[in-house]
């Protein structure tokens, strides 16, 4: 019994440890303003991930492409493979 108990125990913490790895790492900034998070795509191995920060409060944004029917202007991000861009994005 004792043995079955241990196993369950152990189950459960592998368990626990695995999905506190796939949330998102992220910081916010002193001032409230910006806050990032880093994601990755755990369904795939050669995944690299990605970054994207947002700018909570901002004075000006820039015009919205025609293509994005978000919000445009406050969302960046950034991939290891790529150079950072605003993204088309919904506001957190």
């Amino acid at each position: 019994m004792h043995l079955r108990s241990f196993t369950t125990l152990a189950l459960l913490a592998a368990a626990s440890v695995a999905h506190a790895q796939d949330r998102p790492i992220g910081f916010l900034t002193p001032s409230k303003n910006i806050v990032c998070q880093f994601f990755t795509d755990n369904g795939q191995a050669d995944s690299k991930g990605v970054l994207r920060c947002d700018i909570m409060n901002m004075e000006s944004r820039p015009r919205r492409p025609s293509d994005c029917e978000l919000d445009y202007g406050h969302a960046f991000e950034m991939s290891a493979k790529g150079a950072a861009g605003r993204i088309c994005a919904a506001t957190p």
